[in-house]
């Protein structure tokens, strides 16, 4: 079984079947199921949907200062209950949502599923209500506790934006004709190393658990070779391998942050593959970065601290008394 991200659409059987049964399967949609900030989430056992939650971006009365989200829609398919596949959809979302900022999670939880919250850490807020045609329902909310794992996961992620955001900032800063040249026939051209890093993103995080990291289908030399390609076309191989990485990180959680992968058969934990691949993209951005300089000279728009301005930059961040 696995847990995974859905479209709207793909809720609302198990959501019919299982919820709201004496409605039609349009009237089971809920308001917000097709707002960007909402995560619907399936389990799936041999690629039939068997569990679903929602998860949408809702203040909770019972603590208004804190982000929080409301889950609606857990269900279980009735042929599979009594396997804690509720509890493996919880967990999963609970780690999709720290990585989000989000410090509450509540429900209106059914009274004969109060158990069923209670033990997957949420309490009661608040008086028992009815919602008409349901039934007796308590408001239930559970804290997200930021963990180790999970910091790290956000803070390897935030440390990729960082660094693609420098090398976008600096290509932005340059023409075509300058993405193409070389400072001599030994070195590579910052268009070159666009064409590399993304190669290199698309190898490594394709399937990124359950296959090695080097593709039997890459052509890395290739990569190296100088061919023309419009600024678009550049831009777009460019953002598709970033887009590669960034789903695979989005896809990871706590929990696999120990496992094995391989890099040309030689082991790596998930933790020592992420760094590694920092290393690897942040020296080739610095590269980037470098060319970029040499190009520009006097009109090069700083990415750092400018050149003679540490005093003053140090004041405005730390005050006078520094």
């Amino acid at each position: 079984m696995e847990i995974k991200q859905i479209n709207p659409e793909q809720t609302l059987s198990l959501r019919h079947k299982q919820l709201r049964s004496h409605l039609t399967l349009e009237e089971c949609v809920y308001n917000g199921d097709y707002e960007e900030s909402t995560v619907h989430l399936a389990a799936i056992e041999q690629e039939k949907i068997i569990g679903i939650a929602s998860f949408y971006e809702e203040k909770c009365l019972a603590m208004p200062s804190k982000r929080a989200y409301r889950l609606r829609g857990m269900a279980v398919d009735s042929e599979y209950q009594g396997n804690s596949i509720g509890s493996q959809i919880i967990a999963y979302a609970e780690e999709k949502l720290r990585r989000r900022g989000v410090e509450v999670v509540w429900c209106n939880a059914r009274l004969k599923a109060l158990n069923f919250y209670k033990r997957n850490g949420f309490t009661v807020s608040g008086d028992k209500f009815e919602i008409p045609f349901i039934g007796s329902h308590f408001v239930m909310k559970k804290e997200l506790k930021e963990t180790a794992g999970n910091h790290y996961l956000t803070s390897i992620e935030k440390e990729f934006k960082a660094i693609k955001r420098k090398a976008d900032l600096a290509i932005d800063q340059l023409s075509i004709e300058e993405l193409y040249w070389r400072p001599h026939e030994h070195t590579n051209s910052i268009s070159t190393i666009m064409k590399h890093l993304s190669g290199n993103m698309h190898s490594r995080w394709t399937n990124f658990l359950h296959s090695d990291g080097e593709k039997r289908d890459r052509q890395r030399d290739l990569e190296f070779e100088e061919f023309v390609m419009t600024r678009e076309e550049m831009l777009d191989y460019w953002e598709k391998g970033w887009s590669c990485l960034f789903s695979t990180i989005s896809s990871l959680t706590e929990h696999d942050l120990l496992k094995e992968v391989t890099i040309r058969n030689e082991p790596h934990t998930v933790i020592q593959a992420l760094l590694r691949q920092s290393t690897h993209y942040s020296s080739h951005v610095g590269q980037i970065l470098s060319i970029g300089k040499q190009l520009k000279a006097e009109g090069w728009k700083n990415l750092s601290i400018p050149k003679g301005e540490s005093e003053s930059f140090n004041q405005k961040k730390m005050g006078e008394s520094h």
